[in-house]
């Protein structure tokens, strides 16, 4: 190959190189604040976080379509499809309430462990019947607190939750894989007089969504 050849080609290489660079920003849904220190991730191998402004910049991207998955504590993970070239990102992140974080702080201590064949943890049991289960990759994988209970994808986007507001009362939400919510509504206590005893009913404020986030008629 001729040096005037290769010239060329390394000339016509270069703009694809720079489409492949993917830079953006995360922020708070509501307050459109930036996000410090979220984790971003495309591929195992290719990961960063972001910076105090929320900042984060990922390199070497050759896919046309990629899902970049979010994950940062206080809010709900979620994958973004994005499609490239793009200048800069905006991703917004939706902010887990605060009532909702302290119901799945686990007070009580570690009572007993199992772990995978591979040495990662797949159980923790609490005192006070508190659980926390993980998949065998390590993620989190289910949490029981407080009443309260969290149901993770294996990607590590919430798959489902349901928020023990009083013993009368609690709230339930599920998601698809993509982030997405699925179902959202409330449940109250109770009591069946043909069974002869409680039962979580729902109410009449359930809302439901598509995959690619339009509502649903109420079933």
């Amino acid at each position: 190959m001729s040096k005037l050849t290769l010239f060329i080609m390394t000339i016509f290489s270069l703009p694809l190189f720079g489409q492949n660079e993917i830079r953006g920003v995360i922020v708070d849904s509501l307050t459109k604040e930036p996000i410090p220190f979220a984790n971003i991730s495309y591929t195992d191998q290719l990961k960063t976080t972001s910076d105090f402004n929320g900042a984060f910049q990922i390199g070497q991207v050759f896919d046309s379509t990629i899902i970049l998955k979010v994950i940062v504590v206080g809010y709900y993970s979620k994958d973004f499809k994005v499609k490239l070239p793009q200048d800069s990102l905006r991703l917004a992140l939706n902010p887990i309430p605060l009532d909702d974080i302290s119901n799945f702080i686990i007070w009580g201590k570690p009572t007993d462990t199992i772990f995978y064949k591979n040495g990662k943890i797949q159980k923790i049991n609490y005192s006070g019947g508190d659980v926390e289960e993980f998949y065998s990759s390590g993620q989190i994988k289910f949490v029981s607190a407080n009443g309260s209970t969290r149901n993770w994808f294996e990607n590590g986007q919430l798959k489902s939750q349901s928020i023990l507001k009083n013993n009368h009362y609690r709230i339930e939400t599920t998601w698809y894989s993509n982030g997405q919510k699925e179902t959202e509504g409330t449940l109250s206590w109770s009591h069946n007089d043909k069974k002869n005893e409680g039962e979580w009913k729902k109410n009449n404020d359930w809302k439901y969504w598509t995959e690619n986030g339009k509502e649903k008629n109420n079933r």
